[in-house]
């Protein structure tokens, strides 16, 4: 026997959230707005997510680590420090590093 159970009412997501990121080097703690359905449009992009189909906790959950990420690239940004500076797509490694 299999029980299955799905969220069937809607919840209406915030079109922005609020990030708190504490800097311990800088000793300073900053708030910052991030576009949370553009972290949703992230999700969906990644291909691994289907908007439809997942519950809507696990969905919230993935989304607000991509906005908690997106907040701290900006933040880093803000301090002229690019992130992604030495990040390489996986067909750019090495074979090696693969």
């Amino acid at each position: 026997m299999s029980l299955t159970a799905k969220i069937l009412t809607s919840i209406n997501l915030p079109e922005q959230v609020d990030v708190e990121i504490s800097d311990s080097v800088r000793g300073t703690t900053e708030v910052l707005t991030v576009d949370f359905h553009a972290a949703m449009q992230e999700l969906a992009e990644l291909g691994a997510v289907n908007l439809q189909e997942v519950d809507p906790a696990e969905l919230i959950s993935m989304a607000c680590a991509v906005a908690k990420h997106r907040a701290i690239d900006q933040y880093l940004m803000s301090l002229g420090i690019d992130p992604h500076k030495d990040v390489k797509m996986m067909n750019e490694l090495p074979e090696q590093q693969k």
